[in-house]
């Protein structure tokens, strides 16, 4: 907010009036998604069987959804949504559902963590449910008891599917509400974070706090979106005071080197800018964008290690570690390296001795791929490595052909290392059957050679 002003200046006031205006526009604009259903009374003691089942099964649905949301784009969650809830439609199915099983479904969705905690959230409920004590519905025991549940994921569940009077803020939440009340300072901390979640308490409807919840959220993503946001269509376009302030701002031309002085500590004292639109000013300054640290650089080299039996061939891969990246799911051999050192075919040959027992037909270069986490910058330098049938491997890993594989919970790094591995393998095996000596490729240039193990 420009010009003299204290924090006051920011609170909500009329708050009849906005949640009558987004209720009614989200019932009329809301899109149609599988996991959106009337809330049910939530479940207690006295209830029958049934009434208690269907109240249960409303929140799972709601947790599933909000677990899958995370980090994650609608239109990419929908589909798994619906594989998940056909292969695990009840809580009690899930509960008794192998590890390896859930990890699968979950596979491409990424946070892998989330589905063990969907699985651990079954066990806790089922465990009530067998001693028929009493579901939690407060956000406080959800958080403390109920796996993989924040304040955010407690409430959302709780509202939605129980409609239970409670705030929810994401990040489409504190776009809304910032721009609402044009409050510059960062929101993911200190008393950014104390004002959002005092304001979406402040906002929160008394008879649809669940319908509320969602329509600040669909607002967030479908109308006041990050870039480009559609003022003119919005419900609250008359409430909202980065709107006004836009206009302000490139009405009386105000240019660089011009700062706001004023006493809200909501508002960091910034120099404005320059904006040729109300779309590029509003998106620019609200929300307060977040410093991102620089994700952390990480290099492994992968060895891609395939048999050929009987025509069909087979790659060896293990189980990663139970805690960690990508815990409990299938990958290929890795080794971390040091990122500051450089790694060549013949350090790849030499490590694969040490893990191989019998003949190696061939070590080949495949190239290198890059994944992005949140926190981490992945590059794997990728080794097709190609055995005799005799040969065994030092480890506890199994041996799988390509089909076997699509039903394993693979992350996408594995199979972005294996397409990488895999890219003109035909030949390569072609080339070991037309000759007595073993092969190598350096550089990616057949260069043959004999290989001593």
């Amino acid at each position: 907010m420009i010009g003299a002003h204290k924090a006051s200046c920011h609170a909500f006031e009329d708050l009849k009036h906005i949640r009558k205006s987004l209720l009614a526009w989200y019932r009329s604009n809301a899109r149609v998604l599988p996991w959106r259903k009337p809330y049910v009374n939530p479940p207690t003691i006295s209830m029958s069987n049934k009434e208690r089942t269907l109240s249960l099964q409303r929140a799972y649905e709601v947790l599933v959804s909000e677990m899958m949301l995370q980090q994650t784009q609608v239109a990419t969650v929908v589909p798994y949504f619906e594989r998940w809830m056909k292969k695990f439609p009840t809580w009690d199915v899930l509960e008794t559902a192998d590890l390896e099983e859930v990890q699968n479904i979950w596979a491409g969705l990424g946070y892998y963590a989330r589905a063990r905690r969907m699985k651990e959230a079954a066990m806790y409920f089922m465990e009530l449910e067998r001693r028929s004590e009493t579901i939690p519905i407060d956000v406080a025991t959800w958080i403390k008891n109920v796996p993989g549940c924040g304040e955010y994921t407690a409430g959302a569940v709780l509202s939605v599917a129980w409609n239970i009077r409670c705030p929810v803020v994401d990040g489409n939440i504190i776009r809304v509400l910032t721009r609402l009340r044009a409050v510059g300072v960062e929101c993911h901390k200190g008393i950014g974070k104390k004002w959002v979640w005092d304001s979406a308490d402040q906002l929160v409807d008394n008879e649809y706090p669940g319908d509320f919840n969602q329509a600040l959220m669909e607002l967030g993503a479908t109308v006041c979106t990050p870039v480009n946001p559609s003022c003119d269509i919005c419900p609250l376009n008359k409430d909202c005071l980065a709107l006004k302030e836009a206009k302000n701002v490139l009405k009386q031309n105000i240019i660089d080197n011009n700062y706001e002085e004023h006493d809200c500590d909501l508002c960091p004292i910034e120099e404005l800018g320059q904006f040729t639109s109300i779309k590029t000013y509003i998106s620019s300054k609200y929300p307060r964008k977040v410093v991102k640290k620089k994700p952390k650089l990480k290099k492994n080299i992968v060895f891609v290690i395939l048999r050929e039996k009987n025509m069909l061939k087979e790659y060896y891969l293990e189980k990663r570690p139970p805690k960690g990246l990508l815990a409990g799911l299938w990958d290929f051999r890795t080794l971390p390296v040091d990122i500051e050192q450089k790694y060549e075919i013949q350090d790849a040959e030499n490590y694969a001795k040490t893990i191989i027992s019998g003949e190696i037909i061939g070590v080949w270069k495949k190239g290198d791929t890059l994944h992005q986490f949140t926190h981490i910058r992945q590059i794997s330098y990728v080794y097709l490595v190609i055995i005799d049938i005799n040969a065994e491997i030092y480890g506890k890993g199994s041996w799988m052909p390509e089909e076997i594989m699509k039903n394993q919970s693979i992350p996408e790094l594995t199979w972005k290392n294996f397409r990488q591995a895999t890219n003109n393998e035909k030949k390569i095996l072609n080339k070991t059957k037309n000759t007595n000596k073993k092969l190598k490729v350096d550089n990616n240039k057949w260069k043959q050679t004999t290989l001593f193990f």
